[in-house]
């Protein structure tokens, strides 16, 4: 398991026993966790007092996203060029 998806897997297992996000927390950091590690995990879940964490999505690209990224910028630089 990849470092991401064991702190991912704690978090979930620790909202879900009960424990509360600022408890996880400060334990994650205290084992050597950067904050930002910390955060983006934790705010991966929602707590709407179900007894259960809810996922929230998590923004993804996809290959299509970075070609149509490329594309763009590359006409921006090529529409530079040929402008000077």
């Amino acid at each position: 398991m990849k470092p991401a998806e064991q702190l991912e897997a704690f978090v979930q297992h620790g909202l879900r026993a009960g424990h509360r996000p600022d408890a996880l927390r400060i334990a994650l950091l205290a084992e050597g966790w950067s904050q930002a590690e910390v955060t983006a995990a934790l705010s991966a879940w929602a707590d709407h007092n179900l007894g259960v964490p809810v996922p929230r999505p998590q923004a993804q690209t996809s290959g299509q996203d970075a070609v149509l990224i490329w594309a763009y910028v590359r006409r921006a630089f090529d529409s530079d060029l040929q402008s000077d």
